[in-house]
């Protein structure tokens, strides 16, 4: 018991000190005109038995560890409704509320008919079947679909 515990630790300080040397170190180059010349003795390593964990500046990439993230799956538009009138100075649209379909208000809305800009709604006022929403940029027309 008393063997396997010692050859145990052994292994540990022994791999540790394996893993170490795997990890990526930062170097460093000194230019030649740096050198001094007068020591002409190397500078000396310094030797550890265990290793630094506490590096920041060498990124820890390790390949089991390491996964990229999906990258973000475009949603749905879902149809909210249909314009039914345009306001006189052209600043709301009344639409007709699909059924089922709840609508928050400062929800942003959305209408693609047609090849130019999507035009920008926002959801201002709601009393079902209908609901007031403001125009944020372009020009709709009744009949078109609202998209949330």
């Amino acid at each position: 018991m008393k063997y396997s515990m010692r050859f145990l630790s052994l292994l540990v300080v022994l791999l540790l000190q394996a893993g170490c040397a795997l990890l990526p170190h930062q170097k460093t180059s000194t230019p030649v005109s740096s050198i001094p010349l007068s020591d002409p003795s190397p500078a000396k390593k310094p030797w550890h038995l265990l290793p630094h964990l506490s590096l920041p500046h060498i990124p820890l990439k390790l390949p089991f560890f390491h996964h990229k993230l999906p990258p973000p799956q475009a949603e749905a538009l879902q149809r909210v409704g249909t314009i039914r009138t345009l306001s006189t100075d052209g600043s709301f649209v009344i639409i007709s509320q699909e059924p089922g379909v709840p609508i928050s208000m400062g929800r942003d809305l959305i209408v693609t008919a047609g090849t130019g800009e999507p035009i920008r709604l926002r959801a201002a006022e709601s009393q079902p079947p209908y609901f007031i929403a403001d125009i944020k940029s372009g020009h709709p027309a009744a009949g078109q679909t609202v998209f949330q």
